[in-house]
């Protein structure tokens, strides 16, 4: 694979050869000798033959596997099968040169000496010259790959050239991203001069056509002080395309990139990519028939989703961009499975979700992030309008339990983002207090965020902290979530998850509080666990207190597992892959579903403003995912193979468990909002009177089996699993 590679660049210039000295033979030596690029100039300027010499010339490089570009003549250079061209001051300009050889390569289905996927890393290479700081941008900015800078020395055949000197060739060297090389006057003596600008290289011409002995002439280039460390350092200085100063030889080193997307977006990361340093753009992939077997920016479209397999291999490709910020979650799950097969330790990255515009200034290739497991959602990410998002929290005082939770949390960021008048952030563990409440006073006015150590089963502290605050919305996430250790501790559950909920909605209602969002769970419905009754019991509440306090709006949001959430599978299964598994699954049929945090405090936040009170609502979760498939998923994320590099082994549900979750039971039903992705579930009536006798003597118990029965009593649809 031939690569750019600048450090030692000769130039075909006949009058330079001495008598007898043939210039084919002359090349060869040189290239013999490891110069790493040949520029071919016809003696007297375009003419009769050139075609010919520079066919020729083409073979004799490829010979020795090193790019060959034709001064000058762009047409010469595409016919003949060149690498590129080197454009002098008087040529075409690059842009209009750029744009003529994606179109002679488009409408040509091969070079003439060869496929034109052949070229120096799939690109035409389009060199240009600059005598100042002024021409270099310009010429940058219109596409060229690499500048000729100079005259840097004075010289015989340029006396009316003011020469550019070792500080002009700095400057541009400083300004410009692109790879540079010093031209005309470069000798091996002052050859380290040049380099120690932090050029790429140089271009010479009689330093090494017209020695007598062209190997050692190249061998003096090559073998100079230019390896020592003062001038390795002065490398290191240079943004892109860093020469190889060893004396080894070797070609730069790229990893082999794929776009897909050869649209507006795939085209703009592509721009940015040629300004860095290892990647190599080989190719797109679209799959729009029009773009088919074209070259777009110097990139050839290599084909369909439906090639990427043999692209990937073919052309060994180590990373691919998937460049379509419109994509829905559907289409980026099938091509994400598609370059898993085709290498599974390809590592593939995706332009964030919330490019819904495309443009230059805010898409770059740093703004891409890897292919996560949220993207693996079977389902299209939940939209919210953020004109109207949360528009109620406005200069409120919002107050949130378990503010330093996986939902707490961010909840408490969104709500900072809608400029309440004060955030109350109330948790009883001051480690999760203190990084959320760090994290947001970065951005918050003074005294805007108030951090809160309280436990809310005190209810004492509860009806202090109302009566402080007078908070006037309250977003609950407070509770005992993980389904086995409560079924351990029932006792504990209660407490918290029921007497805690309790105190703080009650002391709600008697502040005046506007709105009371609580936070419920997929397990409430038909439960097998202490957990999921606990909740299922406090969605019953919130219908009490609905009606005891008609001033407050009582709500509660009904959702299932979290991606990413502290007592999720995927940290888990994270740190199982990490140590070289196996990842255990409970059972191979096991489901569940799955929302990203964001997605879900984005949900919650917007129940909070709908109903009149009293609504259980149901946040439209998509289809539940298998278990086992997430934990092949995030196998293949880390560039493994399922049941070969990492085991996948299946154990018992653990107490409390079952196969599937659901979000309603058969009795109820549910009626459409004015959110798409929120539905407000029909719920029976309470008996009001014997849920507060039954609530009291729930409180009283300690005995685990009395709680379990009196549960049961609360929770007709309550089947206890408690395998313990």
């Amino acid at each position: 694979m031939k690569h750019l590679n600048l450090r030692l660049y000769l130039v075909t210039d006949e009058h330079c050869l001495p008598p007898g000295r043939n210039l084919f033979d002359a090349v060869e030596e040189a290239l013999q000798a490891g110069v790493t690029l040949v520029q071919y100039r016809e003696k007297n300027g375009p003419g009769k033959g050139m075609l010919e010499k520079a066919r020729a010339m083409v073979a004799l490089c490829q010979k020795y596997n090193v790019p060959l570009l034709v001064n000058d003549r762009l047409d010469i250079a595409l016919l003949s099968g060149a690498d590129g061209v080197h454009l002098g001051q008087d040529d075409i300009p690059v842009a209009e040169a750029r744009r003529m050889a994606d179109q002679f390569l488009a409408n040509c289905a091969t070079h003439t000496t060869g496929s034109a996927l052949q070229l120096t890393n799939n690109h035409f290479i389009i060199g240009a010259t600059a005598h100042n700081v002024e021409e270099a941008l310009a010429a940058e900015a219109a596409g060229a790959d690499y500048l000729g800078c100079g005259a840097v020395f004075a010289t015989t055949t340029k006396r009316d050239t003011v020469p550019l000197g070792l500080e002009g060739l700095t400057k541009i060297r400083n300004a410009v991203r692109i790879p540079i090389v010093g031209i005309a006057g470069v000798t091996a003596e002052n050859y380290p001069q040049v380099l120690s600008t932090g050029a790429n290289g140089a271009a010479v011409v009689s330093g090494i056509l017209a020695a007598e002995s062209i190997t050692e002439a190249v061998h003096r280039f090559k073998s100079d002080k230019t390896t020592s460390n003062e001038t390795a350092q002065l490398f290191k200085r240079c943004p892109v395309y860093q020469a190889d100063i060893s004396n080894k030889d070797n070609d730069l080193e790229y990893k082999r990139v794929l776009i897909v997307g050869a649209g507006e977006a795939g085209n703009i990361i592509l721009r940015d990519l040629r300004k860095q340093d290892h990647r190599k753009v080989i190719g797109f992939i679209d799959d729009d028939p029009l773009k088919q077997n074209k070259v777009l920016n110097g990139v050839p479209v290599l084909g369909t989703r439906y090639d990427i397999h043999n692209i990937v291999n073919n052309r060994k490709i180590e990373e691919i961009i998937l460049a379509i910020p419109s994509m829905r979650h559907i289409e980026m799950n099938k091509l994400a499975e598609l370059c898993n097969k085709a290498k599974p330790d390809v590592t593939v990255k995706i332009m964030p979700s919330f490019f819904t515009t495309v443009d230059e200034g805010s898409i770059s290739y740093q703004t891409l992030r890897p292919l996560q497991i949220e993207d693996l959602l079977n389902r299209d990410s939940v939209k919210v309008d953020m004109s109207t998002f949360g528009k109620y929290l406005e200069d409120k005082t919002v107050l949130v339990t378990g503010a330093g939770g996986s939902i707490g949390s961010e909840i408490c960021r969104q709500v900072l983002w809608r400029k309440p008048r004060k955030l109350i952030l109330l948790g009883r563990g001051e480690g999760s207090i203190y990084e959320i409440n760090r994290e947001l006073q970065d951005r918050a006015e003074k005294g805007q965020v108030i951090p809160y150590i309280m436990n809310i089963t005190n209810k004492e502290g509860m009806d202090e902290t109302f009566r402080k605050f007078r908070p006037q919305i309250v977003f609950h996430a407070a509770a005992h979530k993980h389904v086995p250790l409560m079924e351990y501790q029932p006792r504990e559950a209660v407490q918290n998850n029921v007497e805690g909920f309790f105190y703080t909605a009650d002391s709600a209602g008697r502040y005046g509080v506007e709105r009371f969002v609580l936070i419920s769970t997929d397990k409430a419905v038909n439960p097998t666990s202490v957990m999921g009754a606990t909740k299922r019991l406090t969605e019953k509440l919130c219908q009490i207190l609905n009606e005891k306090y008609p001033k407050t709006k009582y709500v509660a949001v009904r959702f299932g597992n979290v991606l990413g959430s502290r007592g999720s599978v995927v940290p888990l299964f994270k740190k199982q892959i990490e140590d070289g598994g196996p990842v255990t699954v409970t059972h191979p049929e096991m489901t569940r579903y799955f929302m990203t945090i964001l997605e879900a405090s984005h949900l919650v936040i917007e129940a909070g403003s709908m109903g009149n009170g009293g609504e259980v609502y149901v946040l439209d979760m998509g289809k539940p995912v298998k278990i086992v498939d997430l934990a092949k998923n995030m196998i293949k994320l880390f560039g493994l193979v399922p049941d070969k590099d990492i085991k996948i082994r299946f154990i018992a549900p653990r107490p409390g468990e079952k196969l599937f979750e659901e979000l309603l039971t058969a009795e109820e039903g549910t009626a459409v909002t004015s959110h798409a992705k929120i539905r407000k579930a029909t719920l029976s009536e309470e008996d009001t009177t014997l849920l507060k006798q039954q609530f009291e003597t729930l409180i009283t118990l300690k005995d685990a089996d009395a709680i379990i029965a009196q549960l049961q009593k609360m929770i007709p649809t309550y089947t206890p699993n408690r395998i313990i």
